[in-house]
């Protein structure tokens, strides 16, 4: 970004003053590099990449944090407002949180090609099953995807691009990769919010509507057991089994914006387990920015 002289003179200077040991004169001055926010960026950067003071490389990396998750807030912002509210394109959203960096052209590249392949063997003559066994078929069995089910959750396998590269994934990613795939071309199935669990509904809609009517689910599917198809009965023994009380929220289709709240919950729990505090200000920032 083209940044005029004036102004990259103001920049720089604020950089310099980052070291103030007033902690309220700092305050202020890195909020006014954050309020400048994209112009200083590159300043920024080239400051962390040439400082050996590890206090100021750590003021640095959070002016920098906050500047980008004013970015991130604002696409979270938009993407709420958008019409789909697409699955595909929130995944990359957080991707692109976690990793400033992220060659996002590649990473939707790499989702529009996988969407196109079962898109080309799609037709109107397909039964609900079949186009889930279709779906099934590439995703678990050509692309061989599988959830990450070690016991201690692997921080990279929850973000889109590691979970393409390495075919395998936080469980809640691959759910919402498969339940993005299967909106992508225009299936209607949506997330449950069955406690413990990522499934997914088919309803008795001829296609994806945003905006959830009042349906028949005509059976669920678990992408995280390589898209088995159940119905209610198999839900009805899991919450009898586990002693939890059944709720209509328990069987029937959600709103995506339920699928972005679970995603950043458990996001904010892997970064709490890292003990990374900066990011997990920054994903508290984005949960309010979807309130």
């Amino acid at each position: 970004m083209e940044v005029n002289q004036d102004l990259q003179k103001d920049i720089l200077s604020l950089i310099s003053m980052l070291d103030e040991p007033d902690i309220n004169l700092y305050g202020k001055i890195s909020q006014s590099i954050i309020n400048i926010g994209d112009p200083a960026m590159e300043m920024l950067e080239e400051a962390k990449e040439n400082t050996f003071d590890p206090d100021m490389s750590e003021r640095l990396e959070e002016v920098i944090l906050a500047i980008h998750t004013n970015n991130i807030k604002e696409d979270l912002k938009a993407w709420k407002h958008s019409y789909n509210k697409d699955i595909l394109q929130l995944l990359q959203i957080l991707n692109k949180f976690h990793n400033r960096r992220l060659d996002t052209l590649e990473l939707n590249n790499r989702v529009n090609s996988m969407h196109k392949v079962i898109w080309l063997e799609m037709n109107e003559d397909l039964t609900s099953l079949e186009c889930i066994r279709l779906v099934n078929h590439f995703v678990f069995r050509t692309w061989q995807y599988k959830p990450d089910t070690s016991d201690k959750p692997e921080t990279n396998l929850f973000f889109l691009n590691n979970a393409i590269k390495n075919k395998t994934a936080h469980p809640s990613i691959l759910g919402a990769l498969y339940l993005g795939l299967c909106q992508r071309l225009n299936l209607p199935v949506y997330y449950v919010a069955l406690p413990e669990n990522f499934i997914l509904a088919y309803t008795s809609q001829t296609s994806f509507k945003p905006a959830i009517e009042t349906t028949i689910v005509l059976f669920y599917t678990n992408p995280l057991l390589e898209g088995i198809i159940f119905n209610m009965s198999e839900i009805e023994k899991f919450l009898k089994n586990h002693d939890v009380i059944s709720k209509p929220e328990f069987f029937e289709p959600a709103d995506n914006l339920l699928v972005a709240s679970l995603l950043l919950r458990e996001m904010k729990e892997l970064y709490q387990a890292s003990g990374n505090q900066m990011k997990i200000n920054g994903v508290n920032q984005l949960i309010n920015s979807l309130v």
